[in-house]
């Protein structure tokens, strides 16, 4: 039996454009995501906590999964466990961040192990040690918003690590009051940002020009604003906070102390004693160096 015309149609439409579809780059939205953790303390109680700062991109693949991948970088100062001065000791003696500024997860494989879930197979790199690590998200969340931008919600099903393993030494159980494995959970919120960049990848693409003047430290504007430089072997961040919100960014080398912001339409430029941070649309904002580490 021959199918009506227009049904044939429509079917062969439908399916050119599921094999046709492009793979699509998400970035991490670190203002509508968690990353928390618990740690035992003391063997009788948990120390819980999260950090603040991390960005990332999934490229999703529907047609060919295989081809999909995964980055996330997690500032490690900015873990808050809700009390200071334990933070400062975990930043400083146990994840040594002046050394170690960044933890870094990239994928190695990504498949569909069932509707709406991932497992996503890569290297964990925390404390300068990498070692394969093996996560499962689950999709909680998959839209098309009023940008006509997708957008999707991961959970990642919690997942223990030994800190030691990354040769986290310090204070480790047996020589002191903190547990060795904590429990990690997490709530992920990816977009497409494209429609947020006015074309802003395409006049600016990505170079390689030597760098001038360090990529480190900080600076400070108007209303409360700070932002913060990290260089980790050569990944650019920038962190950025004011007296309403934060948020982290990865950076690209665009031109001579030329920088693009992966998560935003946004240009920074380094000057010997300030930043020019200039958002799509808006006015250049001039922040003075505050000081150099």
């Amino acid at each position: 039996m021959k199918l009506p015309y227009a049904i044939t149609l429509g079917l062969f439409l439908i399916i050119l454009n599921i094999t046709s579809a492009a793979p699509i780059t998400l970035h991490i939205d670190n203002t509508h995501s968690s990353i928390q953790f618990d740690i035992p303390f003391m063997a009788i109680s948990e120390v819980t906590g999260r950090f603040e700062r991390f960005c990332g991109t999934f490229v999703f693949d529907e047609v060919n999964m295989a081809g999909s991948r995964m980055e996330l970088f997690i500032d490690a100062s900015s873990i808050n466990t809700g009390l200071k001065i334990r933070d400062r000791d975990l930043v400083e003696k146990y994840l040594e961040i002046k050394t170690y500024p960044i933890i870094y997860f990239k994928s190695k494989s990504v498949r569909l192990t069932k509707p709406k879930q991932f497992e996503v197979v890569g290297d964990l790199r925390l404390h300068g040690v990498s070692k394969e690590l093996r996560i499962t998200l689950n999709t909680i969340g998959d839209i098309i918003n009023g940008d006509n931008a997708r957008e999707l919600g991961f959970k990642l099903l919690p997942l223990m690590l030994n800190r030691t393993d990354y040769g986290i030494m310090e204070g480790s159980m047996g020589s002191g009051s903190v547990g060795d494995t904590l429990t990690v959970s997490a709530i992920i919120r990816v977009r497409d940002v494209t429609p947020y960049r006015n074309g802003l990848d395409s006049r600016y693409p990505e170079k390689n020009d030597a760098i001038t003047i360090p990529f480190k430290g900080s600076f400070r504007g108007k209303s409360g604003v700070h932002i913060n430089l990290i260089n980790d072997a050569g990944n650019y961040f920038l962190a950025f906070s004011d007296d309403e919100w934060s948020w982290f960014a990865q950076a690209k080398v665009v031109g001579p102390n030329l920088f693009k912001l992966m998560s935003f339409g946004t240009l920074v430029e380094l000057k010997p004693d300030a930043i020019t941070f200039t958002r799509s649309g808006e006015q250049p904002e001039v922040l003075t160096r505050e000081e150099i580490k």
